[in-house]
């Protein structure tokens, strides 16, 4: 069996990641232990020199030694706070620690949190905690424990040893928790000869990597099971997996690199995934995955759920029931094809969540909130609708569709940051009755856009919307059009004339009409002085008067165009009657049947 060493500890620690404590306290066994504050009720004891699985974190700080008693409760300006948690390395390489008593309010301890130390005694609660791997790694404690399994109270620790060719393991059923790295010697050492496990109901938490590189080839997951770790199934060779409703956390390649895994059963309501950057895939590298299923209720798909996914096929099926979707949940899952529907009850999606889904076709998005390149590089998209209730999109949420043909824009007043997005093959732009507002850069670019019809509804248009587009014939801006920002209908030198409908002139600077000021503006009559007396307005080399009765039938035109023409769906095939309910499009434009 192998031992830790304080030098082997330090080959394989990682990048060192810097806290800050809070502020300190004496426990009642005299050491004192530093804490960060992590909710408005709970803190986390760390180690005081603030550098994670170092020889450095207590450097100029006195270890504590002896025996230490971790508090369950702890007082600061006042206020009592819960110790829920010790940090990874807290405690590494303190020789002098002889013993340590955890108390039951602590629900997670990090990797290498003791490991190295001088702990002989432990003295452990019999409630679940979420253990990070290798947590009293090269211990007294530990060497002193026979080979097999060894347990710290409810928690399954670790296999010490090596597990016997071909092994069924049914773990006991007090068991609550498995720690991190239980059944993992090292990061390459994984127990090769465990081929199954009976996982029992009692079981909350397992911890990161505790089977990574076994061999199971079947896998059951107890239906109450609350965590399961990055890496905690990894490298594994089991066909079929059922996620339980009750699961909170899945993490970062909690199922990855299974190569024989073809089946997925989801059915966890509300699980989280990994708050990283850049979120490792639930099942990244499961190259023979191809049938992924939804269960009943599902309300939040996390972060990185299928990001990389490429071998899933068909539709994405998005249960009616998801309120959120988390960032790369579908990234680079280019075999999904077809429609992708976003209802307006999901309130958020993610970053990058379906970037590079380049099987889509037509996308339908009515999310709250949008972010950044959460739609981008949809390479196959040709038809986009952006629905009313779409209130903010991060940058660059919908780049890189160079095959888009035709933008349904219904987003009655959509924020969005200033990010350059280039639709050249845009041809056909609707816009619904109720849009307000149009984001700056949103539109800009696009050489094959000949006619824009804006809304009566229309207030304002944000900074490069149209910009250097191709934008033919007359521009026709509605009467309560109220600003229109910097540069954008600027380069748009097919635009044969500007009518503007407002009675007050819209607030622009110079850029807007650049290149157009040869061009004839046409205004209401009554507004006719006001115009001329207005810079950059002013500077239009003809301003003509429009009658009332011309702008009444413009408004009117703007608004009735419909009438008699034929009726279509949103996939452009035509429709015999009138839809009962929903949208269709009639004389070009996008309307709504409620």
């Amino acid at each position: 069996m192998k031992r830790f060493t304080t030098t082997f500890l330090l080959l394989i620690i990682g990048s060192y990641i810097t806290f800050a404590y809070d502020f300190s306290a004496v426990s009642s066994s005299g050491q004192t232990l530093y804490y960060t504050i992590t909710s408005e009720s709970t803190v986390e004891v760390i180690a005081p020199g603030g550098v994670v699985y170092s020889n450095s974190n207590w450097a100029g700080f006195n270890q504590p030694t002896g025996s230490l008693i971790i508090p369950s409760t702890v007082l600061y300006l006042d206020k009592t706070y819960n110790v829920t948690s010790i940090a990874g390395g807290a405690f590494m390489l303190c020789e002098g620690l002889t013993s340590v008593s955890i108390p039951s309010s602590i629900v997670k301890i990090g990797n290498w949190a003791f490991s190295a130390s001088g702990v002989e005694t432990i003295i452990y609660p019999s409630t679940p905690i979420l253990l990070g791997g290798w947590v009293f790694a090269g211990t007294p404690w530990l060497w002193n424990q026979p080979e097999g399994l060894v347990y710290l109270g409810n928690t399954l620790y670790w296999y010490k040893g090596e597990v016997p060719a071909n092994y069924s393991l049914t773990i006991p059923s007090n068991v609550n928790s498995i720690a991190g790295r239980a059944f993992n010697q090292g990061y390459e050492d994984g127990q090769i000869n465990l081929v199954n496990v009976q996982i029992p109901s009692a079981v909350k938490f397992i911890g990161p990597n505790a089977f990574y590189k076994c061999h199971l080839n079947t896998l059951s997951l107890p239906e109450e099971i609350e965590i399961i770790g990055d890496g905690a199934f990894g490298y594994n060779y089991f066909s079929e997996v059922s996620i339980p409703s009750s699961v909170k956390y899945l993490g970062g390649s909690a199922f990855g690199h299974c190569p024989s895994l073809t089946t997925v059963h989801y059915n966890a309501l509300s699980a989280q995934g990994s708050d990283s950057y850049v979120p490792s895939s639930v099942f990244n590298d499961c190259t023979s995955l191809t049938t992924f299923k939804w269960g009943a209720n599902i309300q939040h798909i996390p972060s990185g759920l299928l990001n990389g996914c490429s071998n899933l096929t068909g539709d994405i099926d998005i249960p009616n029931t998801v309120t959120k979707i988390g960032k790369y949940a579908f990234y680079g899952c280019t075999g999904f094809t077809g429609n992708l529907t976003i209802p307006s009850t999901i309130t958020e999606v993610g970053e990058y969540a379906f970037s590079g889904c380049s099987g889509l076709t037509t996308m339908n998005v009515d999310a709250t909130n949008i972010g950044d390149f959460a739609f981008s590089n949809c390479t196959n998209v040709t038809q986009l609708t952006i629905g009313e209730n779409v209130d903010s999109a991060g940058d660059l949420s919908f780049a890189s569709l160079p095959n888009i043909k035709t933008l349904y824009y219904n987003a009655r007043h959509l924020r969005s940051k200033k990010s350059g997005i280039s639709y050249t093959s845009l041809c056909s732009l609707f816009f619904g009755n109720r849009v307000e507002h149009l984001p700056d850069y949103f539109m800009q670019v696009s050489s094959n856009l000949t006619a824009v019809s804006f809304p009566n509804s229309l207030i304002s248009i944000g900074e490069n919307v149209f910009f250097n587009s191709g934008i033919s014939g007359e521009l026709i801006i509605p009467e309560n059009v109220q600003s229109i920002g910097s540069f954008s209908f600027m380069y748009c030198f097919n635009i044969s004339c500007i009518k503007s409908l407002s009675t007050i002139p819209p607030s622009i600077d110079a850029s807007v009409f650049s290149y157009l000021r040869n061009k004839t503006l046409y205004v209401p009559d009554s507004a006719l002085e006001s115009y001329k007396k207005t810079y950059p307005w002013s500077e239009f080399g003809t301003i003509l008067p429009i009658n009332p009765s011309v702008v009444d039938e413009l408004k009117a035109s703007r608004e009735n165009t419909n009438a008699g023409a034929p009726i279509y769906d949103l996939n452009g095939h035509k429709l015999s009657k009138m839809p009962a309910g929903g949208y269709y499009i009639q004389g070009g434009k996008k309307c709504l049947v409620k």
